[in-house]
């Protein structure tokens, strides 16, 4: 298993860790947040090797979930606006943080 680490300044904010990151593109499901460190980049764990890991540690050979979603609305946060938190906490869609995260991690 690997970290990815992501350089984005996002807004994250305690609580978050575990949150879903979804491709954009293809509306997989690519990780999940696992921390945010002191000077604001993401860290991911890509959701094959939490799956691989599971897979290892059961000894099972069929380990998979849903990873395609419906065409849906911009998913909103439920988190009351919160003036400087950047897109957690905002009115603004998950979807809009995932797409500059994958966009900033190209650059």
């Amino acid at each position: 298993m690997y970290i990815q680490v992501l350089t984005a300044f996002l807004g994250l904010q305690t609580g978050d860790s575990g949150s879903l990151v979804i491709d954009e593109e293809t509306d997989k499901a690519y990780g999940h947040v696992i921390a945010l460190d002191p000077i604001g980049r993401i860290l991911v764990v890509p959701l094959i090797d939490t799956l691989n890991q599971i897979q290892d540690m059961f000894q099972t050979p069929n380990v998979d979930l849903y990873t395609s979603f419906p065409p849906h609305e911009p998913i909103r946060s439920s988190k009351k606006p919160v003036p400087g938190a950047g897109f957690f906490g905002s009115k603004r869609s998950h979807t809009s943080w995932i797409s500059k995260l994958f966009e900033r991690a190209k650059n």
